[in-house]
């Protein structure tokens, strides 16, 4: 099922499919998942040189 995959990312794939089928709680906390929200609102405004508007952060 995880052909090509070995290591850290057959266990992160193993993770969250054990997760997504209710079968583990999520490895996350609340404040992770936040912090991730973030540095992806700022993805675009740091590669078009601009600032992060409010509105992207959620």
């Amino acid at each position: 099922m995880l052909v090509g995959l070995s290591g850290a990312g057959r266990i992160e794939i193993g993770t969250f499919l054990e997760m997504a089928a209710g079968n583990a709680p999520s490895p996350r906390t609340v404040d992770e998942a936040e912090a991730f929200l973030v540095a992806e609102a700022a993805t675009a405004p740091l590669r078009e040189g601009r600032r992060v508007q409010p509105a992207e952060l959620r």
